[in-house]
């Protein structure tokens, strides 16, 4: 194995290894978007109708936990 060989190698290995913190990066940075924006849209909701979002909030999470469900609901308007 020659010298240029092994150099093509670890730069090889060096592209990939940034390449998947990058894609890593990129993950997290959507997670904690997502979070954040169904933290806004919870607060607006609480901020509108009070005590009673607060409670039916609760309640949709009381019966995912005991249920195990894990699927949105569509909301009537």
């Amino acid at each position: 194995m020659s010298e240029t060989d092994i150099w093509g190698e670890n730069e090889l290995r060096n592209n990939l290894i940034a390449f998947v913190i990058w894609e890593m990066q990129k993950v997290s940075q959507n997670m904690i978007n997502s979070a954040s924006l169904k933290l806004l849209c919870i607060s607006d909701e609480i901020s509108k109708n009070g005590r009673k979002a607060f409670e039916n909030l609760r309640s949709v999470r009381i019966k995912k936990l005991t249920t195990g469900e894990t699927r949105k609901k569509s909301r009537k308007n």
